[in-house]
């Protein structure tokens, strides 16, 4: 499978995610590449949002200003 560098703003359609929840081996590769990049979607979304906390289990979140990790498995 050839690799595609992309740059900008990339929006996600639903079945995205739907393959990368089941599994779909085709695009196993693709996909773990983008979403070991996307906490940055993550992060942005809930700053956009104006949440103040962000509730993880991800022990490797980064901080983001003015966006406070809550970590599940400490409450």
């Amino acid at each position: 499978m050839a690799r595609v560098t992309l740059s900008g703003r990339i929006y996600f359609d639903t079945n995205i995610f739907i393959y990368a929840l089941e599994g779909y081996p085709a695009f196993r590769p693709v996909l773990t590449d983008l979403f070991d990049a996307p906490d940055a979607i993550h992060a942005a979304t809930a700053q956009f949002t104006w949440c103040t906390y962000f509730l993880t289990n991800d022990t490797q979140f980064p901080t983001f200003p003015g966006l406070n990790r809550l970590l599940l498995s400490q409450l």
